[in-house]
């Protein structure tokens, strides 16, 4: 027990110091000394037959005499820090060898991105020594480790549900994703997401991209039910995620902003309750945002004006409130704006009228008052508007009388200078 609280403490310790102040210009040319360079394309089998495995508390007391040696080491990633262009530093929580296993080693690894709770095994050769300064004023050297070459664990990495998967590990991430997924949604669906079997044929998965990556997630009308998985925000390279007409229920999880490829995200007709992320904000290359149909909560983000790509952004029939963010007016792309059938008040901004490309526009049935904005004038190409079941004042812009649907009568104002 005394062994392990140490070893506990020590990992505290390289915690601190990594995360508080960096290494001075000097204590980085000392880390930098007798670096070894990793060997190119490595055979994992041969590298790591001429490893050899240490305990770190060792490695810490005689770090000097290891510079330049090979260890292996097995365990889940604690945390990852980008350190440039494909070039991370991570930790690992070492799985048990001895009582040492509670110590989280440090290292450093240039390829595909490594994400957190992954299940590595890597040969890190012993690349110099770094001093870090904790914020508890303590300095602290310790042996700084350079992957050689990194092989995911775990049933995706097995080289049947993905081929050559020291070569994929991006895919076998995904994979593990996806793993984990479908123990949270699957509901009554009947997936056919197994380990056992190619990921290129599993129910709705699309694979594309040098390098491979899953880029597309089809599962409308699937009888998916629970609620929307986390894990799908590991998924780095999707580009559409499609979800609805299920009977997914609880919140969108904040962790689909780190989804920033994605181009169309679709969790329609389902049950999903709570509100909007801000999150959602980040998805800069997203031209669709289709949540209609739900019971969402709570304002709409003004974070979603930074969408610049969107060109539809359908939230109608939930239960969202508030009123309607004039940041909506800088998505200069958008072609179609669908919020009708929530609990949206005050009036309607004026920045709207800066959405020339909009086409259609349902405001319908919100509670929004005050004047309508002459500004939607500008509003040359729409063909759809429907305004009714609010409490607007005002004047009609004379612009406006060529939209061919409209529910103008319904709402009793007369054409600007009629």
């Amino acid at each position: 027990m005394r062994q392990r609280f140490a070893a506990l403490i020590i990992a505290g310790l390289l915690a601190l110091g990594v995360t508080g102040c960096l290494p001075s210009d000097a204590e980085k040319g000392a880390s930098s000394a007798q670096q070894t360079t990793p060997v190119a394309t490595p055979d994992w089998e041969e590298v790591k037959a001429q490893s050899q495995a240490i305990g770190y508390r060792e490695l810490f007391r005689n770090n000097e005499q290891y510079v330049g040696q090979r260890f292996y080491f097995r365990g889940k990633i604690v945390q990852v820090i980008e350190q440039g262009e494909n070039t991370f530093d991570f930790r690992v929580d070492v799985e048990p060898d001895s009582l040492d296993s509670a110590i989280v080693y440090l290292a450093e690894y240039t390829g595909q991105r490594l994400l957190d709770d992954d299940r590595i095994e890597f040969v890190g050769a012993a690349a110099g020594l770094q001093r870090y300064e904790s914020i508890f004023g303590q300095h602290i050297t310790i042996p700084r480790l350079k992957a050689v070459v990194v092989r995911w664990l775990g049933p995706c990495a097995d080289g049947v549900a993905v081929p050559n998967p020291q070569d994929n590990p991006g895919l076998v991430a995904d994979c593990s994703a996806l793993l984990e997924a479908k123990d949270v949604m699957a509901g009554g669906a009947s997936l056919n997401w197994s380990a056992d079997r190619a990921i290129t044929t599993w129910d709705g998965i699309t694979v594309s991209g040098s390098p491979p990556r899953v880029t597309a997630l089809n599962l409308s009308k699937r009888s998916l039910a629970d609620t929307v998985p986390p894990q799908l925000g590991a998924l780095r390279g999707l580009q559409v995620l499609n979800l609805r007409d299920n009977q997914l229920s609880g919140p969108i999880p904040p962790e689909l902003g780190a989804l920033t490829f994605l181009r169309h995200f679709d969790l329609s007709d389902n049950a999903l309750t709570g509100p909007m992320p801000p999150q959602l904000g980040a998805l800069t290359n997203l031209e669709q945002l289709e949540l209609s149909n739900n019971q969402l909560s709570g304002s709409i983000p003004p974070e979603l004006g930074t969408l610049a790509n969107l060109q539809g952004l359908i939230l109608h029939t939930n239960q969202l409130s508030g009123s309607i963010p004039p940041e909506l007016g800088a998505l200069a792309n958008l072609q179609a704006l669908a919020l009708n059938n929530n609990q949206l008040t005050g009036p309607i901004p004026p920045e709207l009228g800066a959405l020339v490309n909009l086409q259609w526009l349902f405001l319908n049935d919100n509670q929004l008052t005050g004047a309508f904005p002459t500004e939607l004038g500008a509003l040359a190409n729409l063909e759809i508007l429907r305004l009714g079941g609010n409490a607007l004042t005002g004047c009609l812009p004379e612009e406006l009388r060529g939209v061919a649907i409209n529910d103008f009568g319904e709402l009793g104002l007369p054409l600007c200078g009629a």
